[in-house]
């Protein structure tokens, strides 16, 4: 699967070749907020992701951009586990290329990203028998995967749904066996 990934970056790199006529009018950044649906397996002990969410869009074509995207994502952890973490986050940073239907920075878009998140997270400090125990933080970096969807609602908000997979590898010191974690994710962006 890392295989898969590493060669859909490079794909999109060669694929999307900076033409000499493109012009700064034609890149814009973007600030927004990113929330973080997650399910299926993930979805068990992850209720809700919020946070911050940075990019950068350089157009190649009318039509078609490189974009590049990064954030900080804190999650609400299920009420089970949430006394046994002091946090649960992801830095999503990935590259892709959106085509939009009219022109680049307006109406529809369809987008693919592929790079990677970390994860970190930090177990909570526990008592036992009067003594304190304290909690151990751990971060990976996984590969990732994204459809997107999006639509800008004027020249400087637009709104992006997608699907985010993260490929869990496998790790046979822990023993944690290979997965694909998933998330919806929505963000609202303003353009700069």
């Amino acid at each position: 699967m890392k295989k898969l990934v590493l060669s859909c970056i490079i794909a999109a790199f060669a694929a999307f070749a900076i033409p000499n006529n493109v012009q700064a009018q034609d890149s814009f950044g973007t600030a927004g907020l990113d929330i973080s649906v997650p399910l299926g397996d993930f979805g068990d002990f992850a209720n809700l992701g919020l946070g911050p969410a940075l990019g950068y869009d350089l157009a190649v074509t009318d039509q078609l951009s490189l974009h590049a995207s990064s954030g900080l994502l804190f999650y609400l952890l299920d009420e089970d586990l949430g006394d046994f973490y002091d946090y649960y986050l992801q830095v999503p940073l990935q590259v892709g290329g959106r085509f939009f239907v009219d022109e680049v920075g307006h109406g529809f878009y369809a987008g693919l990203k592929v790079g990677g998140h970390i994860t970190a997270a930090k177990t909570a400090d526990l008592e036992i028998l009067g003594t304190t125990v304290e909690g151990e933080s751990d971060s990976e970096f996984n590969l990732s995967l994204a459809p997107e969807l999006g639509f800008f609602l004027t020249d400087q908000i637009s709104a992006s749904l997608r699907y985010q997979m993260i490929f869990i590898a496998e790790d046979e010191d822990t023993g944690q066996e290979s997965t694909t974690f998933s998330y919806l994710g929505l963000t609202g962006a303003f353009h700069f």
